[in-house]
């Protein structure tokens, strides 16, 4: 339940509540307060707990708690000067699902992570007059993450993720982004900024993880661009790499392609698009990382808890939207189909050579645009290629946030993700 203008105020409230009749304890619950743009500076703090495991939790089949405070001021526009943000929060491992001593990973750890970004280029001239021309942005960042308590297995006493980390990462920051209206691609027919442009930018900085420095540079570039079809196409090409001793110890290499058809009959009522999308995630020398999994949003979704795993992974997504012009008392209706195709370097270091798992699905979203709701979503999925211990079909009904494209020139530097 939640009010994200409670009492008029520009201020939000966010309670909930999840029951499961097989955990310890059966009832987990969470609270969240807002104030939003804080005296008029667009700054937003928040302040909240949770116990429901939904604050990005520290590894994987972990169950975490949490309380954290964070502050927020995006790049709400492009020629803004500063932009910049504060997380601190104490998470703790809880055994919901009453695992003996000997199993259970019993931790709790601090985190502080703050950043910064300044547009040392603007694109606004004199007399608020618009220049045609990149910005150009300096972004840094800290972070400390700090075990109070770590599991007392022998086997996790080494592991990188149970261990102190904290690092300093500075990024320099080339964008140029320009927006056109248009309706039907994530909404139900509101109308949606949908930005173009590029984002090109160079990283750099240092870490102290497992006891061990170790330095990093990283580069990427990303750029959104309208073709002549009138469709949406991003391409991004990303590398990153630490340092040890003068070698390079897991250099992570992303590469990613996404298009978005035109609408299809945009004059009639019957109107369709067109998703595709592509992703390759990998390392060739993995030191610290662990290797990569194709569960839920990483691979195909609907695969939970599978053990196949590989330090290269392959995605590929097509999904046709059909948005349906029937309304019943303001709810709209999407529908689609989907297929999903994933592969990781599980027995062989040739990507082609393994398996390729497969998943294809049907389903529907609804959503009322004038009320503050999720996005509701029903699915059926099968799965003709599957993992071992995969079932082969999948049903699903559950709320989902709805999605937005990510407008902000200028966010928090971060090591080239690998997961």
């Amino acid at each position: 339940m939640y009010n994200n203008n409670l009492l008029g105020a520009g201020q939000g409230l966010m309670l909930g509540t999840q029951w499961h009749n097989t955990w310890t304890p059966q009832w987990g619950s969470e609270a969240r307060y807002t104030k939003y743009n804080i005296l008029g500076t667009f700054i937003d703090a928040s302040i909240g707990y949770s116990t429901l495991n939904n604050n990005q939790p520290l590894d994987t089949n972990v169950y975490e708690g949490s309380y954290y405070i964070n502050v927020n001021r995006p790049l709400y526009r492009t020629s803004a000067r500063v932009a910049g943000g504060l997380q601190l929060a104490r998470k703790w491992s809880m055994n919901i699902r009453g695992y003996p001593d000997s199993v259970f990973r019993d931790y709790s750890y601090k985190l502080m992570d703050v950043w910064a970004g300044y547009n040392i280029v603007n694109r606004r001239g004199k007399h608020g007059t618009h220049l045609d021309c990149p910005n150009l942005a300096l972004t840094f960042r800290y972070q400390n993450l700090f075990f109070d308590k770590r599991p007392d297995q022998e086997v996790f006493k080494e592991d990188p993720v149970y261990n102190h980390r904290h690092y300093y990462l500075a990024s320099l920051v080339l964008f140029k982004q320009e927006f056109l209206k248009s309706h039907h691609f994530f909404g139900f027919g509101r109308t949606e900024d949908i930005p173009y442009g590029f984002n090109a930018n160079i990283s750099g900085g240092w870490e102290n993880w497992t006891g061990r420095r170790r330095y990093y540079s990283g580069a990427g570039i990303q750029k959104f661009w309208v073709t002549k079809l009138e469709g949406l196409l991003s391409v991004q090409a990303e590398a990153g790499s630490f340092w040890e001793g003068g070698t390079s110890r897991d250099a992570v290499l992303h590469g990613r392609v996404e298009y978005i058809s035109k609408m299809i009959n945009p004059n009639g009522r019957h109107r369709f698009r067109q998703f595709l999308y592509g992703d390759y995630l990998g390392v060739p020398n993995p030191d610290l990382y662990k290797p990569l999994n194709v569960n839920m949003e990483y691979g195909v979704w609907g695969f939970r808890d599978t053990r196949v795993n590989g330090y290269d992974r392959l995605n590929f997504r097509s999904e046709t939207v059909y948005y349906s012009p029937w309304k019943f008392f303001g709810f709209k209706f999407n529908y689609f189909a989907a297929l999903q195709l994933s592969q990781l370097t599980e027995k062989s270091n040739d990507i082609f050579d393994n398996p390729l798992y497969a998943g294809v699905a049907a389903g529907c979203r609804i959503r009322n645009e004038n009320l503050s709701l999720n996005t509701l979503k029903i699915s059926a999925n099968y799965y003709p290629k599957r993992p071992p211990g995969m079932g082969p079909i999948f049903f699903e009904i559950t709320t989902i946030t709805d999605f937005r494209f990510d407008i902000f020139g200028i966010r928090a530097p971060s090591f080239l993700p690998f997961r």
